[in-house]
């Protein structure tokens, strides 16, 4: 399945920029480094960088990446009060973060139930914006 505009890519002075402010590894063979470099340790951290980071589209989203990933390792998220901001943002911020909620909607899967853990969050801001991909 193909999402219903171009899909975005991490760009390397975003990784560079994120990897350097919060010394996170950044080696060459790292594939997918905003998935290795996910911790939920690490997610305060990840929030408060996202704050500072308004003015640049591209820092705020690999570290939507780094985020979603990181609170997909904790056991129950929705019982953490910053997983409501993080969907917050998705939905406020959604033009800058429309390819991660596409992707994270696992829309591939007709069950949330059969994705991720935060799918079935992420699914509800999908659903309530595709209307503007609609032909």
């Amino acid at each position: 399945m193909e999402p219903p505009f171009p899909v975005r890519h991490h760009t390397r002075a975003s990784i560079d920029f994120i990897a350097n402010r919060l010394d996170l590894p950044n080696e060459p063979g790292m594939q997918d480094w905003e998935f290795e470099v996910a911790d939920s340790d690490l997610i305060d951290d990840l929030m408060m960088e996202y704050e500072l980071a308004k003015n640049n589209s591209d820092v705020r989203f690999t570290l939507m990446d780094i985020m979603i990933q990181s609170f997909e390792e904790l056991d129950d998220i929705s019982r953490d009060p910053r997983w409501l901001t993080i969907c917050n943002w998705l939905d406020q911020h959604f033009e800058d973060h429309k390819y991660q909620v596409w992707y994270w909607s696992c829309l591939e899967s007709s069950s949330p139930r059969d994705c991720w853990d935060v799918t079935k969050d992420i699914r509800r801001i999908w659903f309530d914006k595709q209307h503007l991909y609609s032909d």
